[in-house]
């Protein structure tokens, strides 16, 4: 039962964000200067029957591999730079969320990356969040060349204590 009961709470403060578009008591991601992170994001609007979100949370990740909440990321444009901290274990975890207009039904699926950016590195995310297509890969390119890598997606379930 506290699951459904959490769900639902879950459901209705994204519901009451994403119609009434007011504040959270989450903290939004404060940048660092220099922007590192590209994002380019693709939510397929909402319509009358469906709301449709997509959120970046950003989290530090400790030596216990324990996460430490940076802030999230509204992904409400087609392109959203942001700089990450260089030299960090993070985990970048992609929320994205759909849910039936006067129903409490909801769909929730995630993504995440553990993450050490470097020095002199770009990142490059596509997000994309289309009716049933949830879509999180995340490409890493040295700034002296031209030749990108994608990253391997891990969650935080692969990180080790050391």
């Amino acid at each position: 039962m506290p699951i459904i009961k959490h769900s639902y709470a879950i459901f209705c403060l994204v519901m009451f964000l994403t119609v009434v578009g007011c504040a959270t008591t989450e903290q939004a991601y404060r940048t660092t200067e220099e922007k590192n992170l590209r994002i380019e994001a693709k939510t397929d609007p909402n319509s009358f029957g469906k709301v449709r979100s997509t959120y970046l949370y950003v989290y530090e990740v400790d030596r216990r591999c324990e996460t430490n909440y940076l802030g999230y990321v509204r992904l409400d444009k087609p392109l959203i730079e942001i700089g990450l901290p260089t030299g960090k274990l993070l985990m970048l975890t992609a929320d994205f969320v759909a849910s039936e207009r006067f129903s409490s039904s909801t769909t929730r699926n995630s993504y995440s990356y553990l993450l050490q950016p470097q020095p002199g590195y770009d990142y490059a995310a596509d997000i994309q969040h289309r009716e049933k297509l949830y879509k999180f890969t995340l490409m890493e390119r040295h700034r002296g060349s031209g030749t990108k890598r994608v990253v391997e997606r891990k969650d935080l379930s692969s990180c080790v204590p050391r």
